[in-house]
This record gives C-alpha cells, structure tokens and sequence, in this order.
C-alpha cells in the first residue's frame, strides 16, 4: 500500500453511502485469480437501498460505493482526492439544510389541543409533567404511561446548578440547597443502583459505570414482557387503581425502574427538608415539572 493512502476501505465506503455522492465509474480491473465473478468495480450496488426508508432510498438510489475485494491501490491518488472533496461538498450542503429544517421545526406553531387521544395526550401531558390531575393520570394509565421528569443524577457526576441555570428567581442560598440535595441524592441513587445491579448481573460492577450505564445494564437482565408489566402497575398505582408491591418481592429490573421513576417527588421530598413543601412544590411547578431531564414510557407489552 502507497504511503500517501490514508482512507481505509471501510471509511470511504461508509462515507461513499452516508453522503449521496455518486464517484464516476473506472475501467473494470482484472478479476483476482481463481474469481470467475465479474467485478461490480464503480457500479452501483443492487442492494444499496435494503432495509431502508423510502426517503432516504431516493437520497441513495445509484450510489456506486468502493466494492469489497478490489485492492485499493489501483486506485489512483487524484481519484481519491477528488471523490474526498465530493464527499466533503455533499456533507457540508447536508449540515446546510439540517440547520434550515431545525429551524423551521422550530418556528412551527403548536399542533392544535382539540384532538383526539393518544394525539391530545401527546400535545398536552408531554408538556406537563407536573403536577398531574387524577383525570390526567387515569387516562395515563390505560396506556400504561408513565411520565418521568428526573433531577440530573443520572451521568457519574450531578450536575451543579449555576447563577445562570432554569430557575432564574431562585436565591442564591435556594441554588446551594439544590445543589446539597443533588449532590447526595446522586450519590444514594448510584450506590442503589451497584447493588441492585450485582444482584441482576451476579458480580460488582465496575466503579465508574455511572448511573444511566447501570440502568441499561440491569435492564438487559429483564425478563420478557417484565418492561410493560412495570409501566402498566406504576401507571396504575399513579391513578391509585393500584397498591405497589413490598419491594422484596420485585425483581432487582422493577427495583431499579421504580427508584428511576421516583427520582422526581424524591428530589423534591427532600429540598421540602431545606426549603419547605411550598416552595420545592413551586420549583418544581414553574416549568411543569423539573425542566433537566424529561422521559416518556408507554406500553403495557
């Protein structure tokens, strides 16, 4: 291999794809010994558009991507350098019109409140997580839908709030409580999660797994159909059509999903400790819940 060849095969064929960029085709090099294949050197590939979105096969119908098995080095230097800035130009026109739909995303108006649900659960309880009327938490419930809004402890250090953060008429010493409250309930709720997670795996995890990791990894020792059977039973004891479970007879999974889910009253059950039940119920309720982190789970299979 040339020493001025720095593209591996894999990154230009990656690139070739991702990016719409057709490369010309060249002469048809003669097939390696003992293959009685005729090479598919330069032509478009047949299954290019396989598994995807109709979309985005308009975007890549007739792409001719560098075919496995063809040595690279006969292709020339020039070639390369120019198929790179093709793909350079088509990538950056891609951020272009990525940058114009976001803003026009944007800029759209709300979809109108006189729908019909799930569509009119969607445009209105997505926006509020807190509080939530009993009506409201009824109608959750039927889809077995939960609504987690979650203080930041879920990366392996909390996040401290600063002069400039959401709550713009928070005092100073309202600031440093949040942060008290942040600080040791990120600590508790990593240190449940290590024990809950040796338990489900069946060995320690490793000490800088944060949170989030350990959620996933306890997740991937659930059992079938156990994710919708703990949406739909939190979504009922929400509604209070239901009583929750003595935690020793739920699995290390439905431990875990349930002290995730409750990261929200519990962050605010304990800055009730520092500020009072008034003021963390107004924290809380001046962005319709806690405005850091915002999750979504329905489905009751």
């Amino acid at each position: 291999m040339h020493r001025w060849f720095w593209l591996s095969l894999p990154a230009v064929a990656v690139l070739s794809f991702g990016l719409g960029t057709r490369f010309a085709p060249r002469p048809t090099p003669p097939s390696p010994p003992g293959d009685n294949q005729p090479s598919t050197r330069g032509q478009p590939q047949q299954d290019a558009n396989a598994g995807i979105s109709a979309g985005e096969a308009g975007a890549t119908s007739g792409l001719a991507a560098l075919p496995p098995g063809v040595p690279l080095e006969s292709w020339s230097r020039d070639e390369l350098q120019i198929h790179y800035r093709e793909l350079a130009a088509a990538n950056a026109a891609q951020a272009r019109e990525l940058a114009r739909l976001r803003r026009t995303a944007q800029q759209s108006a709300p979809a109108s409140a006189h729908t019909t649900a799930p569509q009119a659960e969607q445009n209105l309880l997505a926006r509020r997580f807190y509080p939530l009327a009993q009506d409201e938490l009824e109608s959750l419930a039927k889809n077995c839908s939960v609504r987690v809004d979650q203080p930041p402890v879920l990366e392996s250090t909390p996040r401290k709030l600063g002069e400039n953060d959401e709550f713009a008429d928070a005092r100073p010493e309202e600031r440093a409580a949040m942060n008290r409250v942040l600080a040791t309930l990120h600590r508790e709720f990593r240190d449940d999660l290590r024990s809950l997670y040796e338990e489900a795996v069946g060995h320690a995890p490793n000490t800088e797994l944060a949170p989030r990791t350990l959620l996933s990894e306890i997740g991937d020792k659930s059992t079938a159909g156990e994710r919708g059977r703990v949406l739909k039973a939190v979504a009922s004891e929400r509604a209070k059509q239901a009583q929750a479970p003595a935690p020793k007879a739920a699995s290390p999974y439905e431990r875990a999903q349930r002290a995730y889910f409750q990261l929200g009253d519990e962050f605010q059950q304990r800055l009730a400790r520092e500020l009072g039940q008034e003021r963390a119920h107004q924290l809380r309720a001046q962005s319709g819940g806690w405005p850091w982190q915002r999750s979504v789970f329905s489905g009751c299979e």
